[in-house]
């Protein structure tokens, strides 16, 4: 019934099409810049003294719907350094298709006008800004062009939008890991896509925002790449990562490969005191960490309209402890204690994706993946009195995903321009853990649909509806069903004055991972253990925002007030054994946040690019178990984040200073206090811009990554203070050969995060 419903539906648009154009005449057409397609180009349609504009979409492609007229009708095709044409349409048909390919300016450079600030396009769905490659040195990367977007916070450790949604980065439509974003030059970025209320096409499970950087099209066959090297000061840190990218006619094939050494020395204190009994513990720990990640992808043109790519991705790490410490428990003497272990993870996929393009306007998707997920911890403790205790905690899911999707954008229904997307995803996940007998299988069905709607050149909406239901079972006694409607909303309206309100509303879920099904016991220091729990629902959160902003020549600002709310959040809650204090998950808290931030983007002396956004959160955690220890936690969070940059020395050089503070973060155990965290960059190129150096410093004052959580309530006090000065800075050089093509997979992969991590 469900696939009938669906097709159904898609009739009844094509149908309304048809109706339409009837009563209508129609002028479109695609626009091509030397044969290679031509977003964002202007095409204006001038009727007797009245103009009509339309902006081609991503395949170059412009649409305009008229009532029959008997005025004089002419096309004017325009688009930054390239010439403008004209063309008078006489006669009228009822369908007129006009495609142009736009050629170079045949004046000087220094004759044709570049606005300065970038063209901001937005709609219900997402806002999207023009990216002038005027603003970068030469080399530079889409690391440095994020940290210019409004509301946009992005440095090493961190990629935000609207000071607290979590990004996920996709290029030209594709889920892409950020490591990526350090092979892609700025002057190949043609716009940023940013939408921080994703629809059901993104899943039932996104909790955050995304950015979706559109590449410009290049016809070029070429061979390109880099390789990057960088060293650190401290604790023997080294970094490589080489790529190359190959496009010849029908094939495009990118492959890349990063290595990186991360040792780190930290200092952890915990006092406790329950009811009179104290609790004292304190360790050094001495970190060796690798982390390796390879991503290949590939790309083949069967025909303008069919295409079939594959993804293949692999990340890992260990990280090996070597720790030195003692606990002393009331009136006792100290127990000396010395711990060796491993924490490590392997993550690996492969993908495929297939689209068939029905018509100009509609694209058929099939998408499948495979993905593996194991997280291993061991431990082994040995005690000065000779006691010795080791723990091998494993588990991992398997996943296997299938979708099936239909894509129609730039509809003319009502004559309104409407996008129309539907699909039909299946998952089937295995959680396995260290005792092979015990295992929990997941299916899942889901069926999306969403209508993207611009009703008026001021209002536009975007609607979508997620059914999913969800099976949990294993050969013991498990066996769990539930189902969930999950709508999502963005309502858009735009005033006179260039400024804007947005209005959005979600409802999504999120699951237990593997980890947090695992009943095994972990114990990661005398006095502190955790475990999981097989029993676990998925969380179910409630968000919704208003927000205002405007924008005044090169200055933008935007406010943002939000609530986000769940009603069976999953938490840690602390259960007493002795001196043994066991961290167990439950559905067991109420999560209610709400909250306001500022964006501002400006220029300071015409020279400097400032990014700010900041703002402040209220939240409140309420246990609702039987023996709660802590009933209620709350209070008020602080979020801020700036990044400055600019060119000197003739604009050889860029440099960038960064800075974020979060703080005090909840939870319902604990209020985590840390300090600011402060970086800054330079970069510049030399020998023919084929060569890059930049110099980095992380952490520059260096407390940043130290942390003290504390617990009080009632007769239960608990401190933990750890320290661990990651301050460092590092040198890097990268080479870049071949030449400059796209390289781009444009299609979209199957994206899945609906379990936590």
């Amino acid at each position: 019934m469900i696939p009938k419903t669906c097709f159904t539906f898609v009739f009844i648009v094509c149908s309304l099409l048809g109706f339409s154009q009837q009563k209508s005449r129609t002028i479109s057409g695609k626009v091509r810049i030397e044969n290679a397609i031509a977003p964002d180009a202007v095409v204006e349609l001038k009727v007797g003294q009245l103009s009509k504009y339309a902006v081609s979409d991503k395949e170059g492609v412009y649409k305009f719907v008229i009532a029959t007229t008997s005025d004089t009708l002419t096309l004017w095709f325009r688009h930054v350094g390239y010439q403008t044409y004209s063309i008078e349409l006489d006669p009228l048909q009822e369908t007129n298709q006009i495609d142009i390919n736009l050629a170079l300016q045949a004046q000087n450079l220094n004759e044709v006008v570049i606005e300065t600030k970038e063209k901001t396009i937005n709609t219900a769905r997402k806002s999207s800004y023009k990216i002038n490659n005027k603003d970068f040195i030469k080399n530079a990367k889409a690391t440095e062009v994020l940290a210019t977007i409004p509301n946009v916070f992005f440095n090493e450790n961190t990629i935000v939008v609207d000071g607290n949604l979590t990004a996920k980065i996709f290029i030209d439509g594709i889920e892409v890991t950020s490591n990526e974003l350090k092979t892609i030059d700025a002057s190949d970025i043609d716009r940023v896509e940013v939408i921080n209320n994703p629809s059901g096409t993104y899943g039932a499970d996104f909790l955050g925002a995304v950015l979706n950087l559109i590449l410009k099209k290049q016809s070029q066959d070429f061979i390109k790449g880099s390789v990057l090297g960088s060293r650190s000061a401290r604790f023997d840190n080294w970094y490589a990562e080489p790529s190359i990218s190959y496009k010849r006619n029908w094939l495009t094939f990118k492959s890349s490969f990063e290595y990186k050494r991360n040792n780190q020395e930290l200092t952890y204190n915990l006092q406790r005191n329950n009811s009179g009994n104290v609790f004292l513990q304190q360790f050094d720990n001495h970190t060796k960490g690798t982390q390796k990640a390879a991503e290949m992808r590939m790309s083949i043109q069967f025909s303008e309209k069919s295409n079939w790519n594959i993804t293949n991705y692999l990340f890992g790490y260990k990280f090996i402890d070597r720790v030195n410490g003692q606990s002393m428990s009331g009136g006792n003497p100290p127990v000396f204690f010395s711990k060796g272990g491993e924490t490590a993870n392997t993550n690996w996929d492969i993908a495929s994706v297939y689209s068939q393009k029905i018509g100009e306007k509609t694209t058929f998707f099939y998408k499948n993946k495979y993905l593996v997920y194991e997280n291993v911890n061991s431990a082994n403790f040995i005690y000065s009195d000779g006691t010795q205790l080791l723990y091998d905690i494993q588990s991992k899911n398997r996943d296997f995903y299938n979708t099936l999707d239909l894509e129609s954008e730039g509809l003319t229904i009502f004559k309104k321009n409407m996008s129309f997307y539907s699909g039909l995803k299946y998952i089937n996940r295995r959680f396995g853990f260290s005792e092979s007998n015990y295992y929990v299988n997941q299916n899942i069905a889901n069926i999306y649909v969403e209508l993207d709607s611009q009703w008026t050149q001021r209002f536009s909406t975007d609607l979508s509806l997620i059914y999913e239901n969800t099976r949990n079972s294993n050969n013991i006694a498990l066996n769990q069903r539930y189902g969930y409607l999950l709508p999502t909303l963005s309502l858009l309206y735009r005033f006179t004055n260039k400024s804007e309100t947005r209005f959005g509303y979600s409802r999504r879920l999120l699951r237990p991972s593997a980890n947090d099904l695992n009943d095994e016991r972990i114990v990661s220091s005398p006095g502190q253990a955790r475990q999981g729990n097989a029993d676990l629902l998925p969380q179910i959160r409630n968000y919704c925002f208003i927000t205002f902003g405007k924008a005044v020549q090169t200055t933008s600002f935007l406010v943002k007030l939000y609530n986000e709310s769940i009603s069976n959040s999953i938490v840690s809650t602390f259960k007493l054994e002795d001196n043994l204090l066991v961290q167990t998950l439950e559905n067991a808290a109420k999560f209610n946040a709400s909250g306001m931030s500022l964006g501002f983007r400006t220029k300071l002396a015409k020279k400097i690019n400032c990014n700010l956004n900041t703002g402040f959160e209220y939240c409140v955690y309420e246990d609702n178990s039987i023996n709660a220890l802590i009933p209620k936690t709350s209070g008020y969070t602080f979020r801020g984040n700036i990044n400055l940059s600019t060119r000197v020395l003739n604009d050889k050089v860029f440099i960038a200073f960064s800075g974020s503070q979060n703080g005090p973060n909840y939870s319902l155990q604990s209020k985590s206090t840390n300090q600011p965290y402060f970086d800054f960059r330079a970069t510049t190129n030399f020998f023919k811009d084929k060569v890059t150096l930049a110099f980095y410093a992380g952490n520059i004052f260096g407390n940043a990554a130290n942390l003290r959580q504390v617990t009080a309530y009632t007769n239960f006090y608990q401190s933990v203070e750890i320290r661990n000065n990651t301050s460092n800075v590092s040198l890097s050089l990268s080479y870049n050969f071949g030449k400059k093509f796209d390289d781009a997979i444009d299609n979209r992969n199957i994206e899945n995060d609906d379990i936590r991590k």
